[in-house]
């Protein structure tokens, strides 16, 4: 997969700030009015956290690499910060940044076509919870988002999960019989 320029630029930005150990942020920034959207956070040349819309960590360290993909609108400004232990919420050095990179766009490629509409609502099939059937603790997360929300767009903007991660649960639960489209 190719990337983008403004997805290469954050990604250089990323590069140099391994090479030189750099501990600090970098900010993310509306292009158009320099509005603050999140950042990523380094300490000794390692990612340890980010913040993204309202995720931290490892999630939204990779929504931001998705979402300069998908468009231009980002600008970056590295700034040399104290980050604190309690900051850490992830830590990626260069390799394990790249591998983690590669490895989730490739799985957001692969499910986005699979990706149910935004407006569609769910509900727990009462006959799967009578059943007793077995579920995973993700798929239980996701059960309980349902029983919360219903609307598919809630589920994928309250869980802690990635987009690819809800998307494939999803798929097993219907699969399951544990959902049905209302």
């Amino acid at each position: 997969m190719g990337y983008n320029n403004k997805t290469m630029e954050l990604i250089e930005l990323i590069e140099e700030n391994f090479t030189f150990g750099f501990t600090g942020r970098i900010n993310i920034l509306y292009s158009k009015n320099n509005q603050y959207l999140g950042a990523v956070f380094l300490k000794d040349g390692v990612i340890v956290s980010a913040e993204y819309k309202d995720d931290i960590g490892s999630k939204a360290l990779f929504n931001i690499v998705y979402d300069a993909q998908k468009q231009s609108k980002f600008h970056f400004i590295s700034e040399p910060e104290i980050i604190s232990d309690s900051h850490s919420h992830c830590s990626y050095d260069r390799s394990g940044f790249y591998d983690a990179m590669k490895h989730f766009i490739g799985e957001i490629e692969k499910s986005k076509k699979l990706r149910p509409p935004d407006d569609l609502t769910l509900a727990i099939n009462r006959d799967f919870i009578i059943k007793g059937e077995d579920v995973t603790s993700d798929e239980f997360d996701i059960l309980s988002l349902i029983s919360d929300y219903g609307k598919v767009l809630e589920l994928y903007k309250h869980s802690k999960l990635y987009d690819y991660q809800i998307t494939n649960i999803l798929i097993s639960l219907r699969r399951k019989k544990a959902v049905r489209v209302i």
